[in-house]
């Protein structure tokens, strides 16, 4: 019997190349990716893949069969689908991703809300930075995902839901963010700790400290959102956000924000669909709901 869940990491690491990628997009090890990867070889009695220097490149054997695996794992998920919206109930599991800037916010309204509307709707959440979200909606491992975009990296194919402008962050109390504005040359002399790159923000910074000629002070790369503001309220550095990720504690004393200048840095926040499979009911309910309830979470922080 055909394994679906071996196939379908078949596929994440032929489009990923990398073994070590696609255990993170599917939350799994490795060494679990690496299993499923070496069942299915022995299943079909030749080697799928060859280790390269840049990671795992398909093999001769697995250029054949990649068409065959797409098309069959393309039929059974619209007949999945299918099958959920003949039943008239809404019922299913559904992928989201948000940016940790907005996950703690719009979640726990996003759950209430479809609890109210479909409570056979399973959601699952993932929180992460844009980079990551853009990687697994890619690769089908998300349903629709919540993304910081910056100047031209905003998809064609994605809805703008609201933006907000990047502040400088810094413990309450410091000289400069007492300042009601930063130029941006002055980041220059700034530490900052940041997300990982790849992602817009650290394009965009790239390409204006670059035009500036500055090089930035990047002390750290964080990929949580908790341990950034944790170093940032120790004083220890700044980074740079929006100010949903950090009004509670701008309010409570902890924080201070600085507007950034010449130029802004303003963020759009965007709702991106996967184009790897055609959404189910539920998902499209989910996406309508969270497209409404991000919009307004964004309008109410602009009216502030």
């Amino acid at each position: 019997m055909i394994n679906f869940k071996k196939l379908e990491t078949f596929l994440l690491v032929s489009d990923l190349g990398s073994l070590s990628r696609a255990a993170k997009v599917m939350g799994a090890t490795q060494s679990f990716i690496s299993r499923q990867i070496g069942q299915l070889e022995d299943e079909w009695g030749d080697k799928l893949f060859e280790r390269t220097g840049r990671g795992m490149a398909l093999s001769s054997f697995g250029q054949r069969l990649k068409p065959e695996v797409s098309l069959l794992f393309e039929q059974m998920r619209r007949m999945d689908a299918a099958v959920r919206d003949n039943a008239g109930i809404l019922t299913g599991d559904v992928r989201i991703g948000i940016i940790p800037s907005m996950a703690h916010r719009l979640f726990p309204l996003l759950f209430a809300d479809i609890q109210k509307r479909a409570p056979a709707v399973r959601l699952h959440l993932v929180e992460a930075f844009t980079g990551t979200l853009d990687e697994q909606l890619t690769a089908g491992s998300l349903d629709l995902a919540i993304m910081n975009r910056f100047d031209e990296s905003l998809r064609s194919e994605e809805d703008v839901l609201g933006s907000l402008d990047t502040l400088l962050v810094g413990k309450a109390g410091h000289p400069l963010v007492q300042r009601k504005v930063v130029r941006f040359n002055e980041l220059a002399d700034v530490p900052l700790v940041l997300a990982p790159a790849p992602n817009g923000l650290r394009t965009f910074l790239e390409r204006h400290s670059g035009m500036l000629g500055i090089r930035l002070n990047i002390k750290a790369e964080v990929n949580t959102l908790s341990a950034m503001l944790n170093i940032v309220g120790n004083g220890d550095a700044f980074t740079l956000l929006g100010m949903l990720a950090v009004d509670e504690l701008v309010h409570a004393g902890c924080l201070q924000t600085s507007q950034i200048v010449s130029p802004a840095m303003t963020r759009t926040v965007s709702l991106g669909l996967t184009r790897h499979h055609p959404l189910s009911r539920p998902a499209r309910v989910v996406a309508k709901r969270t497209r409404e309830l991000a919009s307004r979470l964004l309008a109410s922080q602009q009216a502030a």
